[in-house]
């Protein structure tokens, strides 16, 4: 049990100083010029300047290092400079792209590597530029400013990590137990898809978790810690309960597994018997992943800042979000693959899915085959939707994707398959 709680000690550690070392102010430091700070920022020069306790009428081309600024200084202002105002809906109108990216950043209660973001721009364009000239559109501005606008309404979205946390441990108390029966699974998965899905809305989610751990890299967020502590959140219950928030707690996943258990679904048993190879979807998934770390760091087409997991992203689904063509095509695309193929969106695209795969390693709860008892009848096989009980048969080190569904424990009759401790034999 120590070795376990030490790996999981030792990873949530590393994963809380990766995300923080760059949170916060360290994109800025005293090599640069106040005009390059204060534009990144979404300040003015001369703002900047006064909080460094500096002339107004000072070089704004000269590093900050040979104004004898030193990198405590520079922190303490930027965590002083004013926020700015919180946008309502009824002023949304007034927003236009005459105004500098700057201007309209302020308006919208955002920072202006945010609303750059938005507007797939790259984070570090002119913030002084009017919008006009970046090639804004009015209607695309007046969803941008919607959107921020609903973003900074006060919800009730802090409720899911508590019903998270009920769910998970609900879920692994009942699969200890052997008590995971097909009702409730579905039940609670009714639940979830309802309730933190489409009444609570779509954010806070697992996949965008990771999306904007990678924006607060790159400067998008100022509130750095909020994201750190619901990344950390997510991958705490994946290591405590073998992936049981994907498996049970999601609700874009939830929907999926609903759909899989349709009267249409459970018609194609030929099809789904199929599984597709591990190796290929998690190709695919990997790739994607890549690809994104590439491209919102700037390596690929100049646009640093953008993600592409936001053009396919199915949880727009729950606020009823259709502005992206893109988007619109994933969300019908995964609904009409889930009765024939097995949470398709969880197996291809899915960041969060990605890293919960790694962290099953370490997971502090997981099913386990008694050898003695096992007559190999290969019934959990049959009734793994992916190949992940043929990998625990086969003893394969990495396995492929666990949703802890009980499936495979529902199917064995020689009592040879538990779901248990990792320490406990």
């Amino acid at each position: 049990m120590k070795k376990y709680m030490s790996i999981v000690a030792a990873l949530i550690l590393t994963l809380f100083f990766a995300v923080s070392i760059p949170a916060d102010m360290a994109n800025y430091d005293v090599d640069m010029t106040i005009r390059q700070i204060a534009h990144d920022a979404g300040l003015k020069g001369s703002e900047l300047a006064e909080l460094l306790d500096l002339e107004g009428s000072v070089d704004k081309d000269t590093a900050l290092l040979e104004l004898n600024i030193s990198q405590q200084q520079l922190d303490a202002a930027l965590k002083k400079a004013p926020l700015p105002e919180q946008v309502n809906k009824e002023d949304s109108a007034d927003i236009t792209t005459e105004m500098t990216l700057q201007e309209a950043a302020h308006a919208m209660g955002i920072t202006g590597k945010e609303l750059a973001h938005d507007l797939v721009l790259p984070v570090d364009v002119d913030k002084q530029s009017p919008l006009k000239e970046l090639g804004v559109e009015e209607t695309t501005l007046a969803q941008v400013a919607k959107h921020a606008a609903h973003e900074k309404e006060a919800g009730l979205e802090w409720l899911k990590y508590p019903l998270w946390l009920l769910i998970c441990g609900m879920a692994v108390f009942l699969l200890m137990r052997g008590r995971a029966s097909k009702t409730i699974y579905l039940s609670t998965l009714t639940f979830s898809l309802a309730v933190t899905g489409f009444i609570l809305g779509k954010a806070p989610n697992p996949m965008e978790s990771v999306s904007k751990i990678f924006k607060t890299f790159v400067g998008i967020y100022p509130d750095a810690m909020e994201k750190i502590l619901a990344f950390v959140f997510f991958c705490a219950l994946a290591i405590i309960g073998n992936k049981v928030i994907c498996g049970w707690g999601c609700p874009f996943g939830a929907l999926q597994e609903l759909l899989f258990e349709t009267p249409l679904g459970n018609s194609v048993k030929r099809l789904r018997g199929k599984k597709l190879p591990f190796k290929l979807t998690n190709l695919i998934r990997t790739t994607m992943f890549v690809a994104f770390v590439f491209i919102v760091f700037g390596g690929v087409g100049n646009k640093k800042g953008l993600v592409i997991y936001h053009y396919i992203n199915t949880f727009n689904l729950f606020d009823f979000d259709f502005a992206l063509t893109s988007v619109v095509i994933s969300i019908v695309l995964f609904i009409i693959l889930s009765p024939f193929v097995y949470r398709s969106f969880c197996q291809f695209i899915c960041p969060f899915g990605l890293i919960s795969w790694v962290l099953e390693k370490v997971s502090l709860s997981k099913v386990k085959i008694n050898r003695e008892k096992c007559t190999e009848c290969m019934a959990c096989v049959a009734a793994c939707p992916l190949e992940a009980m043929k990998g625990r048969m086969d003893s394969k080190t990495w396995l492929a994707d666990c949703f802890s569904c009980a499936r495979c424990l529902r199917s064995c009759n020689d009592n040879a398959l538990d779901y248990k401790a990792v320490w406990d034999k």
